[in-house]
């Protein structure tokens, strides 16, 4: 059988109220010093869903506010005492202790992060100050007053710049990330050289199992699609033309048994040297019917077995002359 309380659905008037209050005056509440767990948090938050508050509309009274304000004063006054000066290690030891056993968490903002709204309205919030000129040259001067006062300054390892650390385990040894990468480069490169030449049958069979699935042969297909426009790209450009002339002889040179001793950037700097001139008919190159061909001197038609053309035995000239010429000396 269940109770029914004797007063449920009935209200204390305000005396009954005030004569309680005056009798529990001085008294210690039952659950001080006692925390709620989660699971009763929980429960709580879950029934007050949807609910008004208690004191919504009520509108609040002069000695509230009153009280309000002054302990809004008292805490600025004790920020503003505060300011500019550093806790000691045992307070701050104190006040992590006191975070941790007392309230049961490091920070309220642990472990979440701002919607975007809340985010849109910080950017707005500080463009706006960010526009005051006074505050812009308020923000400057306290940065260069933080630069100056700063006590961890370090040499960069890789570019040897001043930076601050604002590490806290105070063991930054590189200014930026762009740095720490450079600097440990070369070490990488040797370290997968190594690994690549010892482990070079696994990597090879775990590629070939890669790129024989979907995703792989996508992959594949895209990489040489990229390949293909950067080349074409590539060839349409000035140098990529001017390397076309030197690299489609290859196959009449390997025909004819014979081979260059000449570099890329030695050609390049032979066509400088015209200054954009055909040296036989004296007119400028184009990309027509005057555009640069490699001239080989004697042809490879009639070089004889095992010849080696030098960078003297070469000589760029217009398309037009080169046809004229034919295999002739």
């Amino acid at each position: 059988m269940v109770r029914i309380a004797w007063n449920k659905g009935l209200r204390m008037s305000k005396e009954h109220k005030k004569k309680l209050s005056e009798a529990h005056k001085g008294q210690i509440s039952w659950n001080k010093g006692l925390h709620l767990s989660k699971e009763h948090k929980k429960r709580l938050s879950e029934s007050h869903k949807g609910k008004p508050t208690w004191n919504k509309g009520i509108p609040m009274k002069e000695e509230s506010k009153r009280k309000l304000s002054q302990n809004k004063e008292r805490a600025l006054k004790i920020s503003q005492s505060l300011k500019g000066k550093d806790f000691s290690e045992e307070h701050r030891k104190h006040l992590a202790e006191h975070h941790r056993t007392k309230r049961g968490f490091s920070s309220p903002m642990k472990g979440k992060h701002l919607s975007e709204e809340a985010r849109a309205k910080d950017s707005e919030r500080v463009k706006r100050l960010w526009q005051n000129p006074e505050y812009r040259a308020k923000i400057i001067k306290a940065n260069k007053e933080f630069v100056l006062n700063a006590k961890n300054i370090k040499k960069c390892k890789h570019c040897g710049k001043e930076f601050i650390d604002k590490t806290t385990n105070n063991e930054a040894k590189f200014c930026s990330p762009k740095c720490k990468q450079r600097w440990f480069a070369p070490m990488r490169k040797g370290y997968f050289r190594e690994y690549i030449r010892k482990n070079w049958a696994e990597i090879y069979k775990k590629s070939k199992a890669y790129f024989s699935t979907p995703k792989g042969k996508e992959v594949r297909r895209k990489s040489l699609l990229k390949r293909k426009d950067n080349l074409a790209e590539y060839r349409k450009s000035p140098k990529g033309r001017l390397i076309r002339q030197f690299v489609k002889h290859r196959r009449r040179e390997r025909e004819r048994e014979v081979s260059h001793s000449f570099t890329k950037s030695e050609w390049l700097n032979k066509i400088k040297l015209t200054k954009g001139i055909c040296p036989v008919c004296k007119n400028p190159f184009d990309e027509n019917l005057h555009k640069i061909t490699l001239d080989h001197n004697p042809p490879i038609s009639k070089a004889p077995k095992g010849f080696v053309y030098t960078i003297n035995d070469i000589e760029p000239i217009c398309f037009l002359c080169n046809s004229k010429k034919g295999n002739r000396n």
